[in-house]
């Protein structure tokens, strides 16, 4: 029995020296152990309008509509996989080009033109849920906001179509796990306004000031920081005088 032990000792340690010869042929290494996301990213705040009036676009115009905020309390090592929203609205599927998420990225809480683009979404439904696809970037550790933006198509519109953004509940999903979020019925609506190929504004009452200042109030919201000055728009009869009464954008 003492040598049947032996010999199978001997056969085992024989064994165990060939198995290790041949570890780099069969593809056998050092295991390597990669951290998986934790899913530990939190809603830091709900979907809401980020408009605080109606406003009016025109032809080939991206515009935020809405914004919600995230953080990875553990981070950064969670992405945002995919936004969910509804588009409500008598506009239609082919005047809305797309809709995108941005990532703000410049500290603040406005959508200035400087924020990361992390995914597009190119068919878009009215009336029923439209999945926008984002990409692997991670989130940041503080509260960050996102935005989705809408872009109309440059031909084939409707004045007066509008739409606005509802997003369902639970609608965002991160690292592959759905994150709680309340549902959420846009109060703010986007109008298709193709007057003269760009957007028609009526100016209400214009107030001489001084020489070279006239203080001009339009009938509808200029929604953009970069249309504050007078340089941006052009007055009927190519002057500031004679009670103007239309201006483009």
């Amino acid at each position: 029995m003492s040598k049947f032990i032996k010999y199978s000792l001997n056969f085992v340690a024989g064994l165990a020296m060939i198995i290790w010869s041949m570890w780099p042929l069969v593809g056998i290494g050092p295991i390597e152990i990669v951290k998986a996301a934790t899913d530990n990213a939190t809603v830091s705040s709900q979907p809401a309008d980020y408009n605080t009036a109606d406003i009016f676009r025109g032809t080939s115009m991206a515009f935020a509509m809405t914004v919600f905020g995230l953080r990875d309390t553990d981070g950064p090592d969670d992405t945002l996989d995919s936004v969910k929203v509804t588009v409500q609205g008598t506009a239609t599927s082919a005047e809305i080009a797309s809709l995108k998420v941005y990532q703000e990225n410049g500290g603040n809480t406005t959508f200035d033109g400087v924020e990361t683009l992390l995914g597009t979404q190119t068919t878009v439904n009215v009336g029923s849920a439209t999945t926008i696809l984002t990409s692997t970037t991670t989130l940041a550790t503080s509260a960050t906001l996102y935005y989705v933006v809408a872009t109309l198509a440059g031909s084939g519109l409707t004045g007066g179509h509008n739409f606005r953004i509802d997003v369902p509940v639970d609608s965002l999903t991160v690292s592959g796990t759905t994150k709680p979020t309340t549902a959420f019925t846009g109060g703010r609506y986007a109008t298709i306004d193709i007057g003269g190929g760009m957007m028609q504004l009526c100016v209400q009452e214009a107030m001489y000031i001084d020489a070279t200042t006239v203080d001009v109030r339009f009938s509808k919201v200029v929604n953009s920081t970069a249309a504050q000055t007078t340089n941006k728009y052009t007055f009927g009869g190519g002057t500031i005088s004679g009670n103007p009464t239309s201006a483009t954008l």
